[in-house]
């Protein structure tokens, strides 16, 4: 996650509160950096570059223990 974000706040509060955060593109699961539903975009590595993806975006909140 990126300070940068303007989600980041968001990602601290939900963490903390022990919610796994799941980014899915095209109903597939992906690393994102960033996300932005409404915009239909992720940002991800790709190796060392950091790339922006287009497509359908949903963010999924799971309660429970934090995996990293």
């Amino acid at each position: 996650m990126d300070r940068a974000d303007k989600g980041f706040d968001n990602y601290l509060k939900l963490t903390t509160d022990h919610y796994r955060i799941r980014v899915f593109l095209n109903d597939k699961e992906q690393r994102a950096v960033t996300a932005d539903p409404e915009a239909g975009i992720i940002e991800t590595y790709q190796g060392d570059r950091m790339v922006t993806l287009k497509g359908h975006v949903e963010i999924k909140l799971e309660r429970g223990k934090l995996s990293l």
